[in-house]
């Protein structure tokens, strides 16, 4: 492919890098401000699902089939458009059942819960291990969204193992709570911010394939 040919894609993986890591930055903005009551939780909630899903649908398929940070193979467009539609569907349908109001255990929403938390981290971290073995993305940076998604879940757990830990007090809880929530908001802000930043190169060779060649003596 000639470089006359080969621009118009590398614009439109610029296009989708930007609008997607945009899309993650307002993400990270609203659950900030979603914090400050009296901001409607449930229109917030849904919102940012809304941004998360849109984001990662456009990092899986990219802008005019450009600028797919999976390169497009078929395990990684699934697994990311799994993680991106999970929390949008998933926190609708959490949000509209009705809890029995006697606080009894139900299966049904026993397993749904069970399901909206397991589900797109799995398939989030899927699609990142396919962005870091794709190289479509730079390999300085292609396995820190990865990282990034373990530092959150690790963070998370740490903050469940003590949330059942026996005599612990609800405002001991607190601060483990708000550094996850913390942590997950930083996350998606810096995987965000680091698409934007690498967006001129995205739809660029590999840097695998770029040579470098003596001067001529």
């Amino acid at each position: 492919m000639t470089d006359a040919a080969a621009a118009p894609r590398r614009a439109d993986a610029r296009i989708a890098w930007q609008v997607g890591g945009s899309l993650l930055v307002a993400v990270a903005l609203l659950r900030v401000v979603a914090s400050n009551p009296p901001f409607p939780l449930f229109l917030s909630g849904v919102v940012a699902d809304i941004l998360w899903c849109a984001a990662l649908v456009l990092f899986a398929l990219g802008w005019r089939r450009a600028g797919s940070v999976v390169d497009r193979r078929p395990l990684g467009v699934t697994a990311l458009i799994v993680a991106g539609v999970a929390p949008l569907v998933l926190g609708i349908v959490g949000r509209l059942v009705v809890y029995p109001q006697d606080g009894s255990p139900d299966p049904g929403l026993l397993a749904l819960s069970y399901v909206s938390l397991l589900l797109p981290v799995v398939a989030l971290v899927i699609g990142l291990v396919q962005v870091g073995r794709a190289a479509a993305v730079p390999r300085s940076v292609r396995w820190v969204p990865l990282i990034a998604v373990a530092v959150a879940v690790g963070v998370n757990v740490v903050a469940q193992i003590l949330a059942v830990t026996p005599g612990m007090r609800g405002d001991e809880l607190l601060v483990p709570y708000v550094l996850s929530q913390a942590v997950v908001t930083i996350g998606v802000a810096v995987i965000g911010i680091l698409a934007i930043v690498q967006a001129p190169r995205a739809g660029g060779p590999p840097e695998a394939d770029v040579q470098v060649y003596p001067p001529p003596a």
